[in-house]
């Protein structure tokens, strides 16, 4: 009986859930939304590894220099139940499909500016997501796609130290709000190998960077690195990513649909951080500069190809007007007839 003990405990653990079950997580997509007075801005919490209907969800809001303030906790198929002071315009709706709770912010105004964030009761602990800033925008400017790129580690770095480090840029893009997640191998990466910062364009977008730093091991051997960015423009059933399969195709650099990581950002020392810095910010000034160039050259080819068409066309007008003058027949005076003498 007693060597049975252990065996029907690790059985009875099992069948209530306390083992051998993942752990539920929670993913907020869109790192901000913008709105103006009067829209209703959505917000999305997707559960991975479980459904959402098997929780109970809140909502908090938290605003700069506070601590977070509770909104309203719901059950799917009952009422919410709200904090002393907080409207119904705050209205939560389970997206079976997704498997997410969406929260939607009627008549917004500039008291509702936050970063609001949803959370679930798991195991005896709460379980929170990511946090989508909520901001407010008069501005005429449109929202702009990022454009994401990924740069594999140099030659000199594989040689010459034990890791790799690769380059994820997001650029031209509003607002500025960006997440940058990676994976390899399908793997979200620890917290301490990325760096991620951001700067100002001229043109009014914002350009981002995060650096992965893997063992130049995995580097050789073959892996699938995988960058990510979750933007308020980027819809979430269609990830805007890029990929790069490591090894004997380094540097093979597509775009795959793969999602469903829950991956925070971390810095690194001070020293990388002004690396990283230098090297995104310049690799965004050459990028402008190249493309101003190639539309420079681009102008003043079609303006030569216009003056040279033009010279061409004049040339061959003149040519024919002479030959034609040459081919003409010559006017000959009739000659006297010599006079017959009787």
């Amino acid at each position: 009986m007693p060597a049975a003990f252990p065996l029907v405990t690790v059985l009875l653990l099992h069948s209530l859930g306390v083992i051998g079950q993942t752990i539920p997580r929670l993913w907020q997509p869109h790192p901000s939304v913008t709105a103006t007075s009067g829209q209703n801005p959505k917000i999305r919490c997707q559960v991975l590894n479980d459904r959402a209907v098997h929780f109970v969800f809140s909502w908090y809001k938290q605003t700069k220099g506070n601590a977070m303030s509770f909104i309203l906790s719901v059950r799917a198929k009952n009422k919410p139940r709200y904090a002393a002071g907080i409207s119904e315009r705050f209205v939560p709706e389970f997206n079976t499909v997704e498997d997410s709770l969406d929260l939607t912010i009627g008549n917004f105004d500039t008291s509702d500016v936050g970063t609001y964030y949803c959370a679930i009761w798991y195991s005896s602990q709460y379980i929170f997501g990511d946090g989508t800033e909520v901001e407010y925008s008069d501005s005429i400017q449109p929202p702009r796609t990022p454009l994401l790129h990924l740069f594999p580690p140099s030659p000199q770095q594989l040689h010459t130290k034990n890791e790799a480090t690769l380059l994820c840029v997001a650029r031209h893009m509003r607002p500025q709000h960006v997440r940058l997640r990676w994976a390899v191998d399908g793997q979200a990466q620890d917290l301490q190998q990325q760096v991620e910062a951001s700067e100002r364009e001229p043109e009014g977008t914002f350009t981002s960077w995060s650096m992965l730093r893997i063992s130049s091991d995995t580097w050789q051997r073959g892996a699938w690195v995988t960058c990510q960015a979750d933007h308020e423009t980027v819809d979430p059933s269609t990830p805007l990513e890029k990929s790069v399969e490591l090894g004997l195709r380094r540097g093979d650099c597509k775009e795959e649909d793969k999602s469903g990581w829950n991956i925070q950002d971390d810095n690194m020392t001070s020293s990388r951080n002004s690396f990283s810095n230098n090297y995104a910010g310049d690799l965004a000034h050459i990028l402008d500069i190249t493309t101003f160039c190639y539309f420079c050259l681009l102008v003043f080819s079609i303006l030569f190809g216009s003056a040279i068409t033009s010279l061409i066309f004049f040339k061959s007008k003149n040519l024919r007007d002479r030959v034609k003058s040459r081919q003409a027949p010559l006017e000959v005076a009739p000659r006297a007839r010599p006079k017959v003498q009787k």
